[in-house]
């Protein structure tokens, strides 16, 4: 590295030959050393960064986004779902997510969970009314992959966990303290808390976030500033998992972030191309975003990623936008407004999850679906029988 005593020398003898062009050119260099060497520029934060861009192109809007082009030859597998309820409970039954041993669907109306096998093998059902109580309301519901508990939170901050076979295992009360409504797993020993409720009122810990290790509070984050925008929408799938790490996005912002313990770095940063958002995030997005005007704007419903690609459903109106895009171009290869399509077999897929090796997408669809197209599915023997409320599990893997 150029020592100051140098630099200063050169100058004086640049100054003293009034060759000025010279001392610009050797100013320059001694900036461009210094910034490239790591630790001399003390300011620069690693969180900085705007994210790479994904681009959704969405001039042209088809019926279905096929991608069939996609899927990797061999891995599309159907697996019908064993049925020992009747048409009402099984027609509301809603996946919420997977885990190491199988894939858990939720009754809603009747607070019922119910373990399935990947290969469609009834496990288990917990009537969460008689094991916790009837006066139970959900905020969420997560697998958390760092001891196979299901884990489930209560509108009154209670943290429930239950073993991966439905075992009943304790319950947390300390959560009270830290209102949010939604919640994941950040290490075996610590959870982020994300509230949607408080606004930023000024005060020196209004916080959306909280990190929480041993159940004790040791950060707090409040990344989005606006005064605009009070309670923004909530649903269970704004966490996810991918590569090893942890992603959020808060529907109205077009960031997805990366998260950790000491806060939220964008990973992904949305243009849409017919409905680009005014903000003040286009170059300077590190962990905060500040919205500079208010307007209709799409709510991001869902976004997954595979290796290769970024799946996702945004709300714009009324109508939903399913999307794929590719990484490495950061463009979108379609918009649909009726999902993603496998049009070889006449089959719309809605809402995929990742299976439990995060490698194959995972979805639900009804045995009407399957009965429709059953001349496509001939191949299919195990699908036989199937009545039109019968739940079906689609996995496939994408190139």
């Amino acid at each position: 590295m150029l020592k100051n005593k140098t630099v200063t020398m050169l100058i004086r003898n640049s100054i003293r030959s009034n060759n000025v062009h010279r001392l610009y050119v050797l100013l320059a260099l001694y900036f461009i050393i210094i910034l490239a060497i790591p630790g001399c520029n003390s300011s620069h934060q690693s969180g900085d960064t705007d994210g790479s861009l994904l681009q959704i192109r969405d001039g042209k809007i088809d019926r279905l986004l096929d991608i069939d082009s996609l899927v990797e030859p061999g891995s599309l597998k159907f697996t019908s779902l064993e049925n020992s309820r009747d048409s009402a409970f099984i027609s509301e039954l809603e996946c919420r997510f997977t885990s190491d041993d199988g894939v858990i669907f939720l009754n809603k109306r009747l607070n019922t969970l119910v373990i399935f096998s990947y290969d469609g093998k009834l496990k288990k059902e917990l009537d969460l009314n008689q094991l916790i109580g009837f006066d139970l309301k959900i905020a969420d519901i997560r697998n958390n992959p760092y001891n196979s508990h299901i884990e489930i939170l209560d509108l009154k901050n209670n943290l429930y966990s239950f073993s991966s076979d439905g075992n009943f295992l304790r319950v947390h009360e300390q959560l009270k303290s830290y209102p949010h409504s939604l919640f994941y797993p950040l290490s075996d020993s610590a959870y982020v808390l994300y509230n949607n409720f408080v606004t930023n009122a000024g005060k020196a810990d209004a916080s959306r976030f909280y990190v929480l290790k041993h159940f004790n509070k040791t950060r707090s984050w409040w990344p989005l500033d606006t005064s605009l925008v009070i309670v923004l929408p909530v649903n269970d799938r704004q966490f996810y998992q991918s590569a090893g790490e942890l992603r959020f996005f808060d529907p109205l912002f077009p960031v997805i972030y990366t998260v950790s313990d000491t806060g939220l770095t964008p990973k992904y940063r949305l243009k849409y191309q017919q409905f680009n958002l005014t903000t003040k995030n286009a170059l300077d997005v590190s962990s905060i975003i500040k919205e500079a005007k208010f307007h209709p704007v799409p709510a991001m419903n869902y976004f997954i990623e595979s290796d290769r690609y970024c799946i996702m459903e945004y709300i714009l109106g009324q109508h939903r936008y399913s999307s794929v895009c590719d990484k490495a171009s950061g463009k979108s290869l379609g918009v649909s407004y009726f999902g993603l399509g496998l049009s070889n077999l006449g089959m719309t897929l809605y809402n995929p999850l990742f299976a439990k090796d995060s490698k194959n997408f995972l979805t639900v669809v009804y045995g009407e679906e399957i009965i429709r197209n059953k001349e496509k599915l001939s191949d299919f023997k195990a699908l036989e029988g199937l009545k039109n409320y019968d739940k079906v599990l689609v996995s496939f893997r994408f190139k």
